[in-house]
């Protein structure tokens, strides 16, 4: 048996790995958190040249597979934003110098955020990564999968909708009717709201009058 290893001579040794080991953490700094998110181990991200920067073994690519560092950037953006906006409540933050600023005004490697915090802010951007979430990050509902033989378009795109703008940067200065609208008038592509070729704008007007439960009328009120 090797001196690193436990367990009685001659057994084959299993190792955890590294996956269920970061599941035994409380909290984890922001650059672990985006690599999660993204779906990549933290142990390919290293210290880049200051403490608010990252790269990632290998430059590129590793094995012939390109690494997602553009978007494991845009996730610590991201956090940090959320941070500074009172989103996310870190465990413990951290800043570097001035001079240290890299692609964020926070120390990615020592500010900390609890696990059950970033779960939460996760959710509240209807994002569910397998890491965090496991079996409930693809828990969609057979009615929401285009292939069951009773889906319909339209009742698909007015849950989305409805559970889209929960968030309330969404319906900031707006009715409830016309954030749908307009969340719709981006996403109607995606969601299959199209007529000859073209954005299908009966059915969103359709959709966004059921989902909308300000059925009252007045002003928009401010959510918060």
């Amino acid at each position: 048996m090797d001196d690193f290893e436990l367990g009685p001579y001659g057994f084959n040794i299993t190792y955890m790995t590294e996956d269920d080991a970061l599941k035994l953490a409380d909290a984890i700094p922001v650059i672990s958190a985006a690599c999660c998110i993204v779906g990549v181990t933290p142990s390919i991200a290293v210290f880049g040249d200051n403490p608010s920067n990252f790269s990632l073994i290998g430059g590129n690519s590793i094995g012939g597979h390109d690494l997602p560092y553009a978007q494991v950037e845009m996730v610590v953006k991201a956090i940090c934003a959320a941070i500074t906006t009172g989103k996310i409540e870190p465990a413990h933050t951290s800043r570097p110098s001035i001079m240290e600023f890299g692609i964020t005004f926070y120390d990615i490697w020592d500010t900390l955020i609890e696990v059950d915090e970033l779960k939460r802010w996760l959710l509240s951007r209807n994002c569910k990564p397998p890491f965090f979430f496991g079996a409930d990050a693809s828990n969609t509902p057979d009615y929401l999968e285009p292939k069951h033989p009773s889906f319909s378009p339209e009742i698909a795109a007015a849950i989305k909708a409805w559970e889209a703008i929960q968030d309330q940067e969404l319906r900031k200065g707006k009715t409830v009717k016309a954030a749908v609208t307009e969340w719709l008038n981006t996403h109607y592509r995606e969601l299959g709201l199209m007529h000859n070729g073209n954005r299908s704008n009966s059915a969103i007007e359709r959709i966004a009058t059921l989902v909308n439960w300000e059925t009252s009328g007045g002003a928009p009120k401010t959510p918060g």
